[in-house]
């Protein structure tokens, strides 16, 4: 960019340099953050990383004298030698609308509290970026409890944060309405954790105030899903291979509902670990306004409570054309709620229940919905329907229906 008082010039510059300044390089650089050409962003890469310690401690004290910069980026790490120099910039320039730090891999817990300290007074400050610190619990806290309202975007990935942090975090957000986009991924946040913090109750709370103020939350506990939703096909999403647990699926939900107007299929089969608060996260996905067209639960050895939170909530949806949930376990009440749902969902075309250990008072409560749904496709092979239950069934099969399977009962 040539440098001239010419207001129609675009006023941004990113400058790539080495460790090792020249005097020449230097004059410029001086030059460049003089006021009279009213510069607005500015952006210093160091090609490996280090700048010479004298070099930056001469930018920091010229760009206190800057008051044109309101765009800052340093993809260099900070000497700490030279820290509180950075820091005095920080509190003497209060302008600053975006700051952007991209390594940060030296700044401690100590280091946060000062930059916090330092931002707490910046009025207009809308973007903070940290990444790769090693701030931990303490320094987060420090920087919820001292960052200004003017703040719309944070992003502090790759950090040593844990479950300790949720609470002051749950605070941060609720009382943030302006957030937009808080990042705080690669973090040590653990869902099994050994505290008393229930994280998942303390996710729950966050996606939800998060989606109410249109914020972009992230906190890498949905790592699994962002990773299969992104492998998807023809909106078929498959979890076959990844063992997912409560907090996945409330993810989930999260990521799902990002991307409108889409008619997916989930594949939730083998998946073992979900409880029954897992289950009702997932008939709160089935029950919005995220359509799930086809579901497969096979063989995910649902207990007794966790069935109970899945199928009775599963009444409420309206898209699937398509449930599997051969393999488990379903007793006479189950059926009830299965029932229930083959009735109210007018889309449904194939319910595939063998394996299920059916038996003829299952059959039974079954049957009573059959004819006013429309079935085209039943699967009860391998179950325990004996005579009294198969009549029941042929008694009460839809006109809809094309396919009634009862092998091996």
């Amino acid at each position: 960019m040539t440098l001239t008082k010419d207001d129609t010039i675009c006023r941004a510059m990113h400058l790539v340099v080495k460790s090792e300044v020249d005097q020449k390089q230097l004059t410029y650089v001086r030059t460049l953050l003089d006021n009279q050409f009213r510069l607005k962003s500015l952006i210093i890469t160091v090609t490996d990383n280090l700048l010479d310690l004298s070099i930056q401690h001469d930018l920091f004290q010229r760009l206190k004298e800057n008051n044109s910069i309101i765009d800052f980026e340093l993809h260099f790490k900070i000497d700490l030698k030279v820290f509180n120099e950075f820091v005095d910039l920080l509190r003497s320039k209060n302008n600053f609308i975006r700051l952007i730090l991209s390594d940060s891999s030296n700044i401690s817990d100590k280091e946060a509290i000062m930059l916090s300290q330092a931002l707490k007074n910046n009025t207009v400050l809308r973007s903070l970026t940290i990444n790769q610190s090693q701030t931990s619990d303490i320094g987060l806290e420090a920087f919820f409890s001292s960052l200004p309202n003017s703040l719309s975007q944070l992003i502090m990935n790759n950090n040593q944060i844990t479950e300790k942090s949720l609470p002051s975090l749950f605070a941060f957000i609720n009382d943030s309405p302006t957030l937009k986009h808080l990042s705080l991924t690669e973090n040590r946040i653990r869902s099994n954790c050994s505290t008393e913090i229930n994280v998942l109750e303390f996710a729950e709370k966050m996606v939800k105030i998060a989606y109410a103020n249109q914020c972009i939350l992230d906190m890498g506990i949905n790592d699994k899903v962002t990773a299969a939703i992104a492998d998807s096909t023809d909106d078929y999403i498959s979890f076959l291979f990844t063992t997912l647990v409560d907090d996945d699926l409330l993810g989930l939900h999260y990521e799902l509902k990002k991307i409108p107007n889409r008619n997916w299929s989930l594949n939730l089969r083998y998946n073992r670990d979900i409880s029954s608060v897992g289950y009702r996260y997932l008939t709160d996905i089935l029950s919005s306004t995220i359509n799930i067209v086809a579901l497969s639960l096979k063989r995910n050895q649902m207990n007794e409570e966790a069935r109970t939170s899945f199928l009775n909530g599963l009444s409420k949806n309206r898209t699937l054309k398509n449930v599997i949930i051969c393999e488990n376990t379903l007793n006479s009440q189950d059926m009830e709620y299965i029932g229930r749902f083959i009735q109210k969902n007018p889309i449904l075309k194939q319910i595939d229940l063998h394996g299920c250990e059916i038996d003829d008072d299952g059959a039974i409560h079954l049957a009573k919905y059959l004819p006013a749904c429309n079935l085209e496709s039943l699967e009860l092979s391998q179950n325990s329907i004996s005579d009294r239950g198969c009549a029941s069934l042929l008694s009460s099969i839809p006109s809809t229906l094309l396919n009634l399977s009862l092998r091996k009962n």
